[in-house]
């Protein structure tokens, strides 16, 4: 999926016009990562990461933001993985938070944390606070392991918590 990295540069190029025009605060960030090692057999390895965010939305946090990372990884010398070049989009979606009203909604590729396994799911989540009470719900499909065994088609859960200054209690 060679596309995909410039998918993303894409995308962080119309959000930094758009944003700056909009008013929004934009932040782009690359991480590049060059490694080397060799394995007990003496073969050695180098694998080269590039890591790059994007995320637009006002200076406070609130209201409506926009968020998106992945990465592009490369294999120099073609021994570590199967496929030479390969791209991966960790997180993508829409973000909505109204602090006053303590409601946080997500649509896209993002990370449950509102369930008994934390996982990375297409979909939707929302989360109301009621003072120190806690409502959070998900639904979506399942981003799987292309070497998983099971597929799901979707899941869904919940969680409901009580926060105060030094714990957090939930169900799930």
């Amino acid at each position: 999926m060679k596309g995909g990295i410039w998918l993303v540069f894409l995308a962080a190029l119309v959000a930094s016009i758009y944003g700056t025009a909009l008013g929004a605060e934009v932040s782009i960030n690359s991480d590049t990562y060059l490694k080397y090692f060799e394995d007990t057999s003496g073969n050695s390895y180098m694998p080269l990461y590039e890591y790059l965010s994007l995320s637009a939305g006002s200076s406070t946090g609130e209201g409506v933001s926009f968020h998106l990372g992945g990465y592009l990884s490369q294999d120099i010398d073609n021994t570590l993985y199967e496929k030479q070049t390969d791209t991966n989009l960790q997180y993508g979606y829409i973000g909505y938070l109204n602090k006053g009203a303590g409601i946080h909604i997500q649509l896209g590729r993002l990370y449950v944390m509102e369930g008994l396994s934390p996982g990375q799911i297409d979909g939707l989540t929302g989360k109301k606070t009621f003072g120190p009470l806690g409502v959070g719900l998900f639904v979506g499909d399942p981003v799987e392991d292309p070497d998983a065994t099971v597929k799901a088609d979707l899941t869904f859960g919940g969680r409901v918590n009580l926060t105060g200054a030094s714990y957090d209690i939930g169900l799930s």
